[in-house]
């Protein structure tokens, strides 16, 4: 009597690494594709900018394959500088690769400041920041009377930090003020906007 024994082998998806040109200008069209070194379909895509999931749509195209996915950007813009995720699954497992898109350009605002209104005493702070490539760097500018402006630098009760965003600490009537912040990369004029600090007394 003969017996034989048959088995299965069940195979997790392994993905296939990709990554982005290194030069890469503004409003060109870029092509990526992900696709997998080996594993049983059914295979499932997905793609993330950011760990946000990306769909078709406002200048993005992703076509699934079988066994592999293509990510278009038909008009690269600053702002679609990040990190992003291809994600692949099957019924044994899943695998990811993540590589970063750096767009040159000038800024564009990612979180423009905003006026702000506190009481005496009380903490506060102003976002400022752009994307861009070359990396924009962000000044804070006090403006004084007659228009005169003074560059803001940590000191005291004043705080600026490397995200761009500018705290003073338990304000006064003397900080209130008009405050600009300045973001510049080399690429074009800089971006400029001007916030007020409005402070509160309590009347007693």
């Amino acid at each position: 009597m003969v017996s034989s024994l048959t088995s299965c082998i069940n195979v997790p998806v392994k993905v296939q690494p990709f990554a982005f040109p290194q030069d890469v200008n503004k409003d060109e069209k870029i092509q990526v594709v992900c696709g997998v070194k080996f594993g049983d379909e059914p295979i499932h895509f997905e793609w993330f900018k950011d760990h946000k999931m990306l769909k078709t749509g406002q200048g993005v195209v992703i076509l699934n394959h079988p066994s592999m996915s293509l990510l278009i950007i038909n008009s690269v813009n600053v702002s679609d500088s990040g990190n992003y995720t291809c994600l692949v699954r099957n019924k044994y497992g899943e695998d990811s690769h993540t590589c970063q898109l750096l767009v040159k350009g000038p800024p564009e605002w990612k979180d423009k400041p905003v006026d702000v209104s506190a009481e005496l005493g009380e903490n506060v702070s102003f976002k400022c920041s752009a994307y861009g490539y070359p990396p924009p760097t962000v000044e804070w500018w006090k403006m004084n009377e007659g228009l005169q402006t003074e560059r803001v630098f940590s000191t005291g009760r004043v705080r600026t930090f490397q995200n761009g965003s500018l705290h003073l600490y338990q304000v006064t009537e003397e900080d209130r003020n008009s405050f600009m912040c300045k973001v510049s990369n080399g690429i074009d004029s800089p971006l400029t906007d001007t916030v007020q600090l409005v402070v509160r007394v309590r009347k007693s």
